[in-house]
């Protein structure tokens, strides 16, 4: 009967079964171009790097236990701007915040209305500023400090607002 049908269309039953053989390859072909994409998908939201992420402008969020004071730090990442919030590990409350934007650091407490800001850019090597145990001296400092942990990073949707100089603060230059 099969062979009467493929005659009757023109064909034989071995072109049936040629045609048989094509439609499951492009199948099979199209299910791999499928997975391709998720694959390529999936890398696009790896990172290897806190460098990578920051070229990439990947988002992430890490956490950090400083090592001398046992101080939670919660770091979020885009681009070139940092923002940390620094708490107690006792009940989670958040002490101070700080942002790098434009080579500016700004650092200010949750308690008070007044801040400082920081040129980055004219950090000198007798800056006392310190991360853990590591002089800070540039952005490039902070990003090989973070770089240490870079397991405890994970990417995370972050609203704009984060990374916004807050306008109810009133920041004063940094040493002077």
């Amino acid at each position: 009967m099969k062979n009467e049908i493929m005659s009757a269309k023109g064909g034989s039953a071995s072109g049936g079964k040629k045609l048989l053989i094509l439609v499951f390859a492009v199948v099979l072909l199209a299910g791999c171009g499928k997975q391709a994409q998720t694959n390529q998908a999936e890398k696009k939201d790896v990172f290897t790097s806190i460098r990578d992420a920051i070229t990439r402008s990947i988002t992430l969020r890490c956490d950090y236990v400083d090592p001398t004071d046992s101080a939670t730090t919660i770091t979020y990442i885009r681009g070139q701007m940092i923002r940390m919030m620094t708490g107690d590990n006792t009940d989670g409350s958040v002490n101070f915040n700080g942002l790098i934007k434009d080579t500016k650091f700004y650092i200010w407490s949750k308690d008070s209305k007044q801040g400082a800001v920081m040129d980055l850019s004219t950090l000198q090597d007798s800056s006392d500023m310190k991360m853990g145990q590591t002089q800070i001296h540039s952005v490039d400092d902070i990003i090989n400090e973070l770089e240490k942990e870079k397991n405890k990073c994970r990417q995370e949707a972050i609203a704009d607002s984060m990374f916004e100089v807050p306008t109810d603060i009133e920041f004063k230059s940094w040493g002077k």
